[in-house]
């Protein structure tokens, strides 16, 4: 199955891949995010980072600057 993911910061569309039962904090962790840096939204309510992948479309918002 596959999601839509929009990195804000970044100004970045991507594509995700997933199985069933794989959770939010894998997705960000598998595209180099730190889980405690980001919020993730859904339909513009933010998810908690534990919440099971569906097919919808996230976007994420980096929290903390790395620099």
């Amino acid at each position: 199955m596959k999601c839509k993911v929009r990195i804000k910061r970044q100004s970045k569309d991507l594509e995700y891949e997933f199985t069933g039962g794989e959770k939010l904090s894998d997705m960000l962790l598998s595209i180099g995010l730190i889980p405690d840096t980001v919020i993730v939204f859904k339909d513009g309510i933010p998810v908690p980072e534990d919440e099971y992948i569906t097919g919808d479309k996230y976007v994420i918002a980096e929290t903390a600057s790395r620099g």
